[in-house]
């Protein structure tokens, strides 16, 4: 919605008129590519992915409450190679 909005606002500044701006926003299917599947990682190297980009934050928000502090302590699951499977 806000993405819209601004591309409104844009738009009006450049004169182009209202309805014009609203006929392509109704026919805008969005952007390629956004939340698409390309394939898969494991779960280890998705961590390794959070923590070298400094995701810990966001995924924290997205995941809910984790158990971890910071993203070295999350990376320490993947360090640890004496655990068995699934635990």
């Amino acid at each position: 919605v806000l993405n819209s909005m601004g591309a409104f606002a844009a738009a009006r500044e450049m004169g182009i008129a209202t309805e014009k701006i609203l006929a392509s926003l109704k026919k805008f299917g969005g952007a390629k590519r956004r939340f698409e599947t390309k394939g898969k990682i494991s779960l280890e190297s998705f961590l390794k992915l959070v923590v070298e980009f400094g995701w810990f934050d966001e995924m924290s928000a997205i995941m809910g409450k984790s158990k971890f502090s910071t993203g070295e302590q999350l990376e320490t699951i993947n360090k640890n190679r004496s655990r068995q499977k699934g635990r």
